[in-house]
């Protein structure tokens, strides 16, 4: 929740076109890193 909490007061400080991107950015990386190491631990 408090990671929630600073991406609202974020969003609202400096904007949502400058956040959202990168909200997206780091979800993608997050998931890519999350299937990429699941895949070395398959192999």
């Amino acid at each position: 929740m408090e990671l929630l909490f600073l991406s609202v007061t974020t969003l609202t400080t400096t904007g949502f076109s400058d956040v959202v991107p990168l909200l997206v950015v780091a979800r993608i990386g997050a998931l890519l890193a999350r299937r990429g190491g699941a895949r070395v631990h398959e192999e």
